[in-house]
């Protein structure tokens, strides 16, 4: 028998790996909970640049949130994680932001020559790109947006100001040389491209007619040496009948066809403000009467899918161009089909292509907020599938007012939309709603620029 005194402990056990690893991932999971939101806190209330023991630890819990997500075992775990990453990465650059663009802004708003460097603005509103949509409050997103506007403004209007006076100059040059003026016609489109962007930018009426005043003298520029170049056409192709025009064909051979391709490339600058707009309010209800239309055909009610109908239907009720939409109508109520729509888009004259950058999504998120701008304020645009499977639908659908949203199935942001397709009757979603994962690749989108009935705002 043991002595009396004698007392037995139970061995110690070593935790088992799962619970050592829990305990690690709990105890992280504790640090980050108590440093993250002070630290969001500071860097938020600060927009002066010497938070610099913040910043570091800003990042070192960073490390800490990542080393947290590899212990995890399920998502359960790692989405509130990936929330304080992404708090902390848009508190960290947002931080940065606040500390420099109000300062811009405010340089160019004083600045009288027009000369200020444009190339910081542009970083600037690259930077706000990057974290919008890490943005979780309506009042982060307001404060981003204002300064985008600002800042994309700014730069616009600078280097506008600064390339107007070259192109101005080669739209200027004499209409009989040789080599005529083509690559000036091209470098008016593209700053003309530029005008457009500001204009959606433009935040007083002062800033507007700055602008309008620019795009006046680029196509008031056009359209002369267009009619100086049509004089010099006209004039080599008469006087002295065939026989002189065959005989002077040696030397005119190659001069001709340069003006004429010139004449066809500054009509295309001319084209330009073919650019319209209804009042915004009016895109909402042309929206709204167009679905209800759609609604209210027993032969469609609201499950049939009706994409195209809806379309024509909301085209028609602005105004717009439609009579190619019906006269080769081979789908319901006479309209072609929605894939007859994207190759008439493609070949229409009242249509423009706007190409987005499929291969960066900072490029593309801030196009998608281009378009919403512009629908915002009157544009007219729709977004356009075409179904390469035989005998399967296509998809069409126009953008209406509202905020571009992120969007998962797409991978970045998108337009808002209506849609009448297969059991989709809805005024204003996020466009992918009603086009998939799958039409992202095939879907281009198209602004109108032709013929208004009703009352239009240039």
């Amino acid at each position: 028998m043991p002595d009396e005194d004698q007392t037995t402990t139970a061995p110690e056990t070593t935790p088992s790996p799962a619970a050592q690893r829990r305990q690690q991932y709990e105890d992280l999971q504790h640090s980050i909970n108590r440093q993250e939101p002070t630290i969001v806190k500071a860097l938020a209330a600060g927009t002066d640049q010497d938070l610099k023991a913040e910043r570091n630890q800003a990042k070192a819990l960073l490390q800490d949130i990542e080393k947290t997500k590899q212990l995890a075992w399920d998502d359960k775990q790692r989405k509130p994680l990936e929330a304080d990453q992404n708090k902390l990465r848009f508190s960290l650059k947002h931080h940065l932001i606040a500390g420099k663009a109000p300062g811009v802004i405010q340089a160019f708003e004083n600045s009288t020559d027009g000369k200020r460097d444009h190339r910081s603005a542009k970083a600037l509103a690259r930077d706000i790109s990057h974290i919008h949509g890490l943005a979780w409050t309506d009042e982060q997103r307001k404060t981003l947006d204002s300064w985008n506007a600002s800042l994309r403004y700014h730069a616009g209007r600078t280097e506008i100001a600064q390339q107007l006076p070259t192109v101005l100059d080669s739209l200027q040059g004499t209409a009989d040389t040789k080599q005529g003026t083509a690559p000036a016609a091209q470098q008016a489109t593209d700053l003309l491209r530029e005008i457009h962007v500001a204009k959606v930018y433009a935040q007083t009426e002062e800033q507007l007619s700055c602008i309008n005043s620019y795009e006046k003298q680029i196509i008031e520029a056009a359209k002369a040496r267009k009619q100086a170049l049509e004089r010099t056409v006209s004039s080599r192709l008469q006087g002295g009948g065939l026989i002189a025009e065959a005989r002077a064909a040696v030397t005119r051979s190659s001069e001709l066809p340069n003006h004429l391709a010139e004449l066809k490339s500054l009509q295309d600058v001319i084209d330009q403000l073919k650019g319209v707009k209804v009042e915004p309010q009016e895109l909402g209800t042309s929206v709204d009467n167009g679905i209800a239309k759609v609604i209210a055909d027993p032969d469609l009610g609201e499950k049939y899918a009706a994409c195209n109908v809806g379309t024509y239907y909301v085209l028609e009720e602005l105004g717009c161009n439609v009579v190619d939409f019906k006269k080769r109508g081979t789908g319901r109520k006479g309209i072609i089909r929605a894939n007859d729509m994207y190759n008439l888009l493609a070949a229409s004259a009242d249509w423009k292509e706007v190409v987005l950058d499929r291969d960066n999504k900072d490029n593309w998120n801030q196009q998608v907020r281009d378009i919403q701008a512009e629908v915002n304020q009157g544009a007219i645009y729709v977004a356009s599938y075409y179904n390469p499977v035989p005998n399967k639908s296509g998809h069409i659908a126009v953008l209406n007012r509202g905020e571009a949203k992120e969007s998962g199935k797409w991978g970045g942001l998108v337009p808002i939309a209506m849609d009448t397709g297969e059991g989709q009757r809805w005024a204003a979603k996020k466009l992918s709603s009603g086009f998939g994962k799958e039409k992202k690749a095939g879907t281009k989108f198209y602004r109108y620029q032709g013929p208004i009935k009703k009352k239009q705002t240039l």
